[in-house]
């Protein structure tokens, strides 16, 4: 059996599902719609120091491994949801994001607006538009990715 996580974001209101952690043999792997900052594999041993003073190895491809990727990235993502399954191959992976994250996302709706309208006079009806917010969707959801640029 291996498991999955499905991850929602904190900082929308409702909590929105934004993505899976599963289980593999050689670690941990995310899927997420957009890009947060947060790596996609994690597949190096985790080294802990117990109260104790003892070290304790959680190893890659074990469900106390999984557990502590869960605890690490519960900082960034609300983890809504474990579930266990027979086999997480590609495709499992796949239909099981489209079940679970896909139907969360909230459809954009566009209203169009016309801003100028060419003059009348001139014979030429034509105009621009722009969009409105989207309804329905928060300003927290609508994050936007930073394109670097040359110093």
């Amino acid at each position: 059996m291996q498991r999955y996580a499905v991850l929602a974001d904190i900082d929308a209101p409702d909590f929105r599902r934004i993505g899976l952690a599963v289980e593999r043999s050689d670690g941990v792997h995310l899927y997420a719609l957009d890009d947060y900052g947060v790596r996609d594999q994690f597949d190096q041993p985790y080294t802990v120091r117990e109260p104790d003073g003892g070290e304790v190895v959680y190893q890659p491809g074990t469900p106390e491994y999984f557990d502590y990727v869960l605890l690490t990235i519960s900082r960034t993502f609300l983890v809504a949801d474990v579930r266990e399954v027979e086999q997480l191959d590609s495709i499992a992976i796949s239909q099981i994001f489209l079940q679970e994250v896909q139907p969360a996302l909230v459809a954009m709706e566009y209203e169009i607006e016309p801003l100028i309208g060419i003059g009348a006079a001139a014979g030429v009806t034509a105009a621009f538009a722009a969009p409105r917010e989207p309804q329905g969707m928060s300003t927290h959801s609508r994050r936007r990715r930073r394109i670097p640029t040359a110093a």
